[in-house]
């Protein structure tokens, strides 16, 4: 179950399926084939640019 973030500051990556850590880590007799880790590394980088982007284009009028 995907929880609800506690705050407006916080940020749940997750799956809603069942079998997503096993796919996600590996089995005794299955082979890790990691999705939300490579997704995750790929995105950290550009949440900071939109987050940063979008609030100087919200807040221009503050910014002169």
């Amino acid at each position: 179950m995907i929880q609800k973030p506690s705050s407006d500051n916080e940020v749940l990556v997750g799956t809603a399926v069942g079998y997503g850590p096993y796919q996600e880590f590996g089995t005794i007799r299955n082979q890790a084939q990691p999705f939300l880790r490579p997704s995750l590394d790929l995105a950290m980088g550009r949440a900071l640019t939109i987050v940063k982007d979008e609030g100087r284009y919200q807040f221009k009028e503050y910014l002169k």
